[in-house]
């Protein structure tokens, strides 16, 4: 709950992303490191190579007078600063030595070969060595920190690379050398954030700054610097966009085949993002590309599109676009009805060598299925090299084993009884699918024991499935339009494939997805992907904005990217002009049918209520109830459907018949006096009601069960519960 640890530490700048960091309680406790920064390395102790680094480091301190030289005492009291290694001290030195030594040792850590720097400008940590994240810091006296010398040389730091913009390099150096910075090393460096600022130094500050930051997105984690136009975005827009991007179902794995996850997903035609940072080509992250280039538009079409809703083309999503899959890995262990002792296998033979179920091989399993040519038409009972799974298809066949010898070839040999086949709809998917893989896991003897099945279902785009572009801006499928039913622009006949609300944008000021729209749209005239890194326009140049307008004014669209439209439905023009381009889009995990809950009844006959409360169980595996709170009570309230909380919080929910006294209210002081064959005599302890059928104010009522529950418990703890009634309810 306190506030003082969530806040950005100052020392933490450009080593810790300030925009990564999940919402809700961890917020600013659980930080991500920034892209560039590394951990300083080190040799093992006492090695050849640690005492090569030690003596570089220590060649340049020849002026260090130690504590075993009597100039030492004076040393202490005259203008001199101690000299710190690895936090023990060695000496003293004067003030400007110690400067030169702190260069000295800077020039010896800095990184100036061209090979050892990316394409995009990445340094290649392999080419990363321990005398390149040595720290040196050098205090001069007077300040508020301590004055000295300090050096540090072990592994675990945090480094992050700047560059030298003073520098002597040659031609077959890099233009401006690169230097690893600690964290408390930056703090007494002068480094300027873009361009701009080593001319505004000179001018207004009248001083020189000898390093600046590598690239704009190097404090970013790795998750923000994939955001592109990155500081147009309003920033809790950024963090979101950090946490869907967690949550696509892009191709998460290369190996999706080999794995026992419960649940992967995975998409089937991802595409390669035309508007691009230079974090994704380094890292490689098009190998798990998480979504699709989407023609979208922004306009309020139907009133469908309302809120957070967007407008999918059911003609696009059905030639790919946002098709995706999940895998569900099972590992089944052979078992069955018998006793402890009995040996339950894979197997598919009768005694007579016919198979027990036809469709599965020889083991139990299913067979594997050629795979038909290019030729062929597309099927989904075909084009895998498993079968399809229907609901009543069957997914193997166990059988009970014995084992005795033959009498006369003195061999073990295997009989097997009991077969019993096990079907799709055992799994309760309800879903069709197919088997992806097969991995036997235990043989016992010739048979398996034990298999990995791999199952995969697809997953079309359904109404209710969640989308999310690269800005924050997420939102559900509320309906599918085919594409002749879409407007369509009137230049090129090209029609959306979202369409999304010009509502989400004004709020949320994610400026950034409006510019990716412009940049994708030029970069798909073009035939090019472009670079749309964080910071990547920087200084006092033309508007990035202005910059693309202009360039698809030459090509002869509207340099504002707005077009116009012509309805699929009427075939009219649409008199406004909508603004339409192209952006990255995701598909989220989070799908209806993994949502979609349906209540089993529930009654005093069946297994789905609570015993002590009698209301419904609650999870979606066990079919229970969805909590309806005071909140949902209010609003259901507020749209005048009492009706309707009565229905589900008493009829259907834990509906119960007690008797009550009228007279004193009391629900717990009833008891029988006497019974006969057609009815009972109730009489209330409390106040003696129905002792003579002149007084008999019992009667008979409707009350949720968990109101009998409550009164019982406030009993127990010595306070009494009346319940008020009137004649007109009894």
């Amino acid at each position: 709950r306190s506030s003082e640890v969530r806040k950005y530490p100052c020392e933490g700048y450009g080593f810790l992303c300030m925009v990564h960091s999940p919402d809700g309680e961890d917020c600013g406790v659980l930080n991500h490191l920034s892209l560039s920064t590394v951990f300083s390395s080190s040799f093992p102790a006492d090695s050849s190579q640690q005492m090569s680094l030690l003596a570089s480091i220590q060649e340049e301190l020849k002026d260090v007078r130690n504590f075993s030289s009597l100039a030492s005492i004076v040393d202490q009291l005259i203008d001199t600063v101690p000299v710190w290694l690895e936090g023990k001290m060695i000496g003293y030195i004067e003030p400007k030595a110690a400067e030169g030594v702190a260069r000295t040792l800077l020039r010896k850590k800095l990184i100036k070969s061209r090979s050892a720097v990316d394409a995009t400008g990445m340094v290649r940590r392999c080419k990363l060595g321990p005398l390149n994240t040595v720290e040196v810091i050098y205090i001069p006296p007077g300040s508020k920190d301590p004055p000295g010398l300090y050096i540090f040389y072990s592994y675990g730091r945090l480094m992050r690379p700047v560059l030298q913009i003073v520098s002597e390099s040659h031609d077959k150096d890099i233009p401006f050398p690169l230097v690893y910075l600690g964290t408390w090393e930056q703090t007494w460096k002068d480094i300027a954030a873009v361009p701009s600022d080593l001319l505004d130094g000179v001018q207004q500050l009248n001083r020189t700054y000898e390093f600046m930051e590598q690239t704009g997105f190097n404090i970013l984690s790795l998750t923000s610097s994939t955001i592109p136009f990155f500081e147009h975005n309003c920033s809790p827009r950024n963090l979101f966009q950090c946490g869907l991007s967690k949550q696509t179902a892009g191709t998460q794995l290369q190996s999706m085949l080999w794995r026992k996850e419960a649940k992967l997903f995975q998409m089937y035609c991802p595409q390669r993002y035309i508007s691009r940072t230079l974090p994704m080509d380094y890292y490689g992250l098009d190998d798990v590309s998480l979504g699709v280039n989407a023609v979208v538009a922004i306009l309020a079409h139907t009133g469908y599109d309302l809120d957070d809703a967007i407008i999918v083309n059911s003609t696009a999503s059905q030639l790919g676009m946002f098709n995706a899959c999940i895998t569900v890995a099972k590992v089944i262990v052979a078992s069955g009805t018998g006793e402890r002792k009995d040996v339950f296998v894979f197997h598919n033979r009768l005694p007579d060598g016919k198979p027990f179920v036809p469709e599965l091989d020889a083991q139990g399993l299913p067979r594997k299925r050629a795979v038909p040519g290019a030729g062929s038409p597309l099927s989904f009972d075909t084009d895998h090299s498993h079968p399809s799974l229907r609901d009543s298809s069957a997914v193997f066949c166990c059988a009970r084993r014995f084992e005795r010898v033959d009498p006369i070839t003195r061999k073990k040999v295997y009989e097997y009884t009991r077969h019993h086949v096990t079907r799709w709809r055992h799994f309760d998917k309800g879903e069709d699918g197919w088997v992806a893989n097969i991995v036997p896991l235990t043989y016992d003897g010739p048979d398996p024991t034990a298999v990995l099945f791999v199952f995969r279902i697809p997953r079309p785009p359904a109404i209710g499935d969640k989308f999310s572009s690269r800005h924050g801006q997420k939102g559900t499928l509320p309906l599918n339009i085919r594409a002749y039913d879409l407007p369509f622009t009137s230049r090129d006949g090209i029609s959306p494939d979202v369409i999304i609300n010009p509502h989400a944008f004004p709020s949320r000021m994610t400026v950034g997805m409006v510019l990716e729209m412009m940049g994708a749209k030029l970069g798909a005239l073009h035939g090019r992907f472009y670079d749309h890194s964080a910071w990547s326009v920087v200084g006092d140049d033309t508007r990035f904005a202005g910059m693309i307008g202009e360039a698809l004014e030459s090509l002869g669209y509207n340099r504002y990217g707005r077009e116009k439209l012509i309805d699929g439905v009427s075939g009219e023009e649409i008199e406004a002009e909508v603004f339409m381009g192209i952006s990255g889009y995701q598909r989220l995990r989070h799908m209806v049918n993994d949502k979609w809950q349906a209540r089993a009844r529930t009654d005093s006959h069946t297994h789905r209520a609570v015993t002590k409360t009698g209301q419904p169980v609650k999870g979606r595996k066990r079919h229970g109830g969805v909590r309806v709170g005071e909140m949902e009570r209010d609003a259901l309230l507020a749209h005048g459907v009492a009706e309707v909380v009565v229905d589900r919080l008493l009829h259907v929910s834990d509906k119960t018949k007690a008797f009550i006294c009228v007279e004193c209210g009391s629900m717990l002081s009833i008891y029988e006096r006497h019974a006969t064959e057609y009815s009972t005599w109730k009489t209330c302890k409390f106040c003696n009601a129905g002792l003579q059928e002149a007084n008999d104010t019992i009667s008979f009522i409707e009350i949720p069960q968990v109101l009998r529950l409550w009164a019982a418990e406030l009993t127990s703890v010595g306070i009494r519960v009346v319940i008020k009634t009137s004649e007109a309810l009894i």
